[in-house]
């Protein structure tokens, strides 16, 4: 055995003379262990030189020395018991003891348990010594094949997997201490990517290297339906979200960081079609909790409080209003979901037996006056604004070649757009059919009043003058 940090590892052997009083004998040593001071040949020198030239507080270890030799050298002691092992009458492994190799085998015996033979010419994977373990002798030597690149197999990898989680299902004072030990840590590797980190490239690459050879994830191809360990961790993060409020700052930097994104066309279709297959919405659990959070009046009064709050800033008021103008709405092109008017919407049967929503009840009044009056139209179709907006007309009279825009008050993004859609559309015939030009055209109607439809209400261009 080498001395640590000794870099002499040669087979040389140095003669030197034994240093108990009285012996002639010569001792053979290593190079390695030449820095110690004193040599003998046996343990019997050794216990003549410790009573009679040693420490004086050696004397009581020379005695013991001297008594358990029995005037025997050392080798000859050795000699003497591997002569007299036997095998265990047990498990047939070879022992020193008078029957039995261990007290497991002597309970093993007395219990009746099924005798097992113990295999021992299996080799260790890493070291090749015979071993009765499946693949390794020792956890030294499973612990450097694995570092070696030697994989686990998937009995070993769900066992640990399987005890990580039993111990902490039963000790949740460890899970918590596991918490509260990494709350404040900064990681080291924050703000560090693999392009400006080399030690982040490096374990980049070992990593793919493990799980494209030997080591993929563990949960890879298994739900929690056919795996209890993934049906675990799910109700664990669940039960960790639950009841969890973000901060109002985590909030807003949220919504700065995904200012000016872009989705693309592809990337809408695919999470359109991942929504529609996997709708948390669809599950009973889930739409019952999102009844009962709606309906909490602290829960609203925060989110109503953060909103107001945090349109108060210009800028950030300046950023929502670009992201949901022209292009960057995600509706752009596209007509109003249903029931996402400001006004009481509702559906609405035509003369020909189609059934469309209506956003208003504005608008559901000047469609029953349209069909009263046997006059057909098109509803919502589309202007396009100098590619930044769209104008989407409430009703097209398709005889009279005329646009109808039913309001109840203007806001100032609706006149903003108006006045653009003017700027490049001047020629078409738009009327404005405010509620009180709607409710004379009901009061003619009951009257049997005549009604000039191609002048009902405002020119969108006197509109634009009283503005």
């Amino acid at each position: 055995m080498t001395r640590k940090g000794c870099k002499n590892k040669v087979n040389k052997k140095i003669i030197v003379k034994c240093d108990a009083p009285g012996c002639p004998k010569d001792v053979e040593v290593s190079p390695c262990h030449m820095y110690k001071k004193h040599h003998f040949c046996d343990m019997n020198c050794y216990a003549v030189w410790l009573s009679e030239d040693g420490p004086s507080k050696n004397k009581d270890v020379a005695e013991k020395i001297s008594k358990a030799l029995k005037g025997k050298s050392y080798e000859t002691l050795e000699a003497e018991k591997t002569a007299s092992m036997h095998s265990c009458e047990w498990c047939e492994t070879l022992t020193s003891n008078p029957k039995f190799c261990s007290h497991k085998c002597a309970g093993d015996a007395r219990e009746g348990i099924p005798r097992v033979k113990i295999n021992r010419t299996h080799p260790c994977e890493c070291c090749k010594k015979p071993t009765d373990n499946p693949r390794f002798c020792k956890k030294r030597c499973a612990t450097n094949a694995l570092r070696k690149g030697v994989p686990r197999t998937d009995a070993v990898k769900e066992k640990i997997s399987k005890s990580v989680l039993e111990n902490l299902e039963e000790h949740p004072e460890l899970r918590q201490f596991l918490s509260d030990k990494q709350k404040g840590i900064p990681s080291w590797n924050k703000g560090l990517t693999k392009e400006t980190d080399e030690r982040l490239a490096k374990a980049g690459e070992s990593i793919s290297v493990a799980r494209n050879t030997y080591s993929p994830m563990w949960n890879k191809g298994k739900t929690k339906e056919t795996d209890d360990r993934v049906r675990k961790n799910a109700e664990n993060i669940s039960k960790a979200l639950m009841g969890h409020e973000t901060s109002d700052e985590t909030r807003r930097k949220i919504g700065l960081g995904n200012t000016g994104k872009v989705i693309s066309e592809e990337q809408r279709e695919a999470v359109s079609k991942f929504m529609k297959e996997n709708n948390p919405m669809d599950r009973e659990d889930v739409r019952q909790r999102q009844k009962e959070a709606c309906q909490d009046p602290v829960r609203n009064a925060k989110i109503s409080y953060g909103v107001k709050e945090a349109w108060k800033d210009p800028e950030y008021r300046e950023i929502q209003t670009d992201n949901r103008t022209g292009k960057n709405n995600g509706m752009f092109g596209r007509p109003a979901a249903k029931g996402s008017g400001i006004g009481k919407g509702g559906f609405y049967l035509q003369r020909n037996g189609v059934q469309i929503w209506l956003r208003s009840s504005y608008e559901i009044r000047m469609a029953k006056l349209l069909d009263d009056l046997l006059i057909p139209w098109e509803y919502e179709t589309s202007f396009d604004i100098g590619g930044v907006d769209t104008y989407y007309p409430d009703f097209y009279c398709v005889e009279y070649n005329l646009y109808l825009e039913t309001k109840g008050f203007w806001r100032p993004s609706d006149k903003k757009k108006m006045l653009a859609f003017y700027t490049l559309y001047p020629n078409e015939n738009v009327r404005i059919v405010m509620i009180d030009d709607l409710e004379e055209l009901e009061y003619k109607f009951e009257n049997g009043i005549t009604i000039d439809i191609q002048n009902v209400g405002t020119s969108l261009e006197e509109q634009i003058l009283v503005w």
